[in-house]
Formats: C-alpha cells, sequence, structure tokens
C-alpha cells in the first residue's frame, strides 16, 4: 500500500515509474494507490495524537511530521495491555495529484482515471495505461 510514494523526490518517483513502464507491454495498465494529501496534511499540522485501539485493548500514538521537500514522517506507536509497546516509522513523498501526474507523464503514463480518497480513506487511486 502506498509503496510508489517511499521515493525522496519527483524525480525518483518518475525513475521508479520509468522501470515499471520498461516491463509493460505498450497499452498495459498500470493501477496504484498513492498517500492522499487531503488526509495526510492535516495529520502533520496535528503532530501528535493518541487513538484507542479497542481490538488490543490500548491505544496509539501516531507523530507525523512534514518538512519542506515533502517528505512526511509518520512515526507510530502502539501500546497493548500487557505487552511491551510497538514502535515504527515510514516515510513517503507526499505530493498532490498534478505531480503524480506529471511523473506519470514524464514515465511514459496516460492517465485512464483517477479516483480521490474519500472520508478518511488514506489513499487517491490512479489507473493509468503505457503508451508506445
Amino acid at each position: 500500500m502506498g509503496s510508489l510514494a517511499c521515493v525522496r523526490s519527483p524525480d525518483e518517483l518518475t525513475i521508479a515509474l520509468v522501470h515499471i513502464h520498461e516491463v509493460l507491454v505498450p497499452g498495459g495498465s498500470l493501477s496504484f494507490e498513492y498517500y492522499a494529501s487531503s488526509v495526510y496534511r492535516p495529520l502533520a499540522d496535528q503532530g501528535t495524537f493518541t487513538v484507542p485501539t479497542p481490538h488490543h485493548g490500548g491505544t496509539t500514538t501516531f507523530t507525523v511530521t512534514l518538512d519542506d521537500r515533502d517528505l512526511l514522517t509518520m512515526g507510530t506507536r502502539v501500546d497493548e495491555q500487557g505487552r511491551p509497546p510497538v514502535e515504527f516509522s515510514e516515510q513517503v513523498l507526499l505530493i498532490g495529484r498534478e505531480q503524480v501526474e506529471n511523473c506519470l507523464d514524464a514515465a511514459g503514463f496516460t492517465l485512464g482515471s483517477f479516483d480521490p480518497s474519500e472520508g478518511l480513506q488514506p489513499y487517491d487511486w490512479y489507473t493509468t495505461h503505457r503508451t508506445t
């Protein structure tokens, strides 16, 4: 989920897409999700927040930051009753639809459809086709 966003710049995203383009037959389709700016930018504005995790009987704390290169870092700590805490983090490039589409175009893809995230869904969905 969101693995194409695990890059550090739009140039790196374009390079990743070029590699995918190379293995698809002309007209081949690529469908993927990309982190929705409309969801994650407000989370970065909040910084740190904790939510209950009812199925664990504990809480999950998120610490979200966004730097001036649009790199979003989200640290997660899960506290479950009777267990040691679990911590992990991820870093993704958080760019909007226009920038993603520019990378697709530069890599030789044509956008077929775009389905924006709805509500708290974390991803926008893209369906593209390899041009010749």
